[in-house]
């Protein structure tokens, strides 16, 4: 297994990442994952050297009648303090969004959508459902939530969860977290801040998705030490990245982590370490630390804490079985339409019918329905079709596809005093 280290990459420079390219290519190493943010010409690059490459693209913002919108979050709640419903909100983000997605279809594998809106978990995972549907129709994957380091923060959180996260293993998409080093701890490196935050995921996976059958392909989409906000050089970055890797190499679920960040952001662009990283990368010993599962999952508690499954619905109450068992015996009129001269020729069938004494006498069902001459647990259902050739397709299939075990007899007569004389001389074996 080779190193899972890729990089994550924004607008402006990035010197040396053809030649960081290039140096995996000739070593035969593959890079995990590219993660870009509104220009996604270095995950083209990326796939033109190493096409086995994961490309994860996110659109910062986009705009929409002449104004800006940020994307990285949409706000859930209306001003009376409701939810806005989360299908909406998936089909309104994904008209914003889609055109662009399909322009980089060769480019970028997987979509990220909010970026660290570590709030409101059930809605969100709601709103992913919706987005995972949008997404099927046209063939993208997404990486769901993109969690800020340190979350999802708990159980509670994490069962709010799972629904999606369950859909989204059976579906191919991904769970994204970023985990960041000098957050709340008195060095500024990745490692130092585990578990929570460096190695968080693994506590999340062991004692909670796991034993859920929730357990997505992960992607870090971000990570870097002292909150990504500075490089710390060259020796620094590169140690601290061998340390981290060598812990995602023993999760066969990580995918890869995109280091935070090629590009102008504050001051973080580490491109004067990328041909020490291409190094280190190229060089990563093929077999992956022996996996150590964690001995206590202090984080998220003890495992397994399974989410508490909802009892099955009551079934329905059974609509349509009779009281007692009887002998059903249906009348189905003719297929008139309804224009005046089809009702007058309904009229005047009905009327024959009831002149012929059999209606009152046998206690016959007389209807216009194909369906309701079928439907019932009767054992003994009879319908006698009164000019079939009247309907668009054959009775006979009708009731033997859909209501098989009916008794069905066709009735072919011209005129109502003919249907008269045909049912008093059957009346005796109806």
């Amino acid at each position: 297994m080779t190193s899972k280290i890729g990089l994550h990459v924004v607008m402006g420079p990035r010197n040396g990442y053809g030649a960081f390219l290039q140096t995996l290519a000739r070593a035969g190493r593959p890079l995990a994952v590219v993660k870009c943010v509104d220009a996604f010409d270095a995950a083209q690059e990326a796939k033109a050297h190493l096409p086995g490459t994961l490309t994860v693209g996110r659109i910062n913002k986009t705009r929409n009648g002449g104004h800006d919108i940020d994307l990285q979050a949409i706000e859930p709640l209306q001003p009376d303090g409701s939810y806005v419903d989360p299908r909406k909100a998936a089909r309104d983000y994904y008209d914003l969004v889609r055109s662009k997605w399909l322009a980089n279809r060769q480019s970028i594998d997987v979509w990220e959508t909010f970026n660290e809106f570590s709030a409101h978990w059930g809605w969100q995972s709601d709103f992913y459902l919706a987005m995972m549907d949008l997404a099927d129709s046209d063939g993208f994957r997404l990486a769901l939530y993109a969690c800020s380091s340190g979350n999802p923060p708990g159980v509670a959180e994490v069962f709010l969860m799972l629904p999606c996260l369950r859909a989204a293993k059976k579906r191919g998409h991904f769970l994204a977290l970023h985990e960041y080093g000098g957050i709340g701890t008195s060095g500024s490196t990745i490692r130092g801040s585990d578990p929570y935050h460096a190695l968080r995921y693994r506590h999340l996976y062991e004692s909670l998705l796991i034993p859920n059958q929730a357990d997505p392909p992960l992607i870090i989409t971000e990570c870097a030490p002292d909150c990504g906000f500075d490089f710390p050089g060259v020796s620094p970055l590169v140690d601290d990245l061998a340390w981290y890797d060598a812990e995602l190499r023993r999760d066969p679920y990580v995918v890869g982590a995109a280091v935070f960040t090629l590009g102008n952001w504050a001051n973080s662009n580490f491109q004067a370490a990328l041909p020490a990283l291409a190094e280190m990368v190229a060089t990563t010993p093929a077999d992956p630390p022996p996996h150590q599962p964690i001995a206590e999952p202090y984080v998220y508690g003890k495992p397994p804490l399974l989410a508490p499954t909802p009892p099955p619905p009551a079934p329905p109450p059974a609509r349509g079985k009779p009281r007692t068992q009887y002998s059903r015996v249906y009348l189905l009129l003719p297929n008139e339409p309804n224009t005046p001269s089809g009702r007058a020729r309904l009229t005047a069938w009905v009327q024959a019918l009831v002149d012929s004494g059999a209606i009152v006498r046998f206690r016959l069902t007389l209807g216009f329905s194909a369906d309701d001459a079928g439907v019932g647990d009767l054992d003994s259902r009879h319908v006698f079709a009164i000019n079939p050739e009247t309907w668009p397709n054959s009775l006979a299939d009708f009731y033997a596809q859909y209501y098989p075990g009916t008794s069905y007899n066709p009735i072919h007569v011209d005129t109502p005093e003919e249907l008269l004389q045909e049912i008093q001389q059957r009346a005796n074996h109806l």
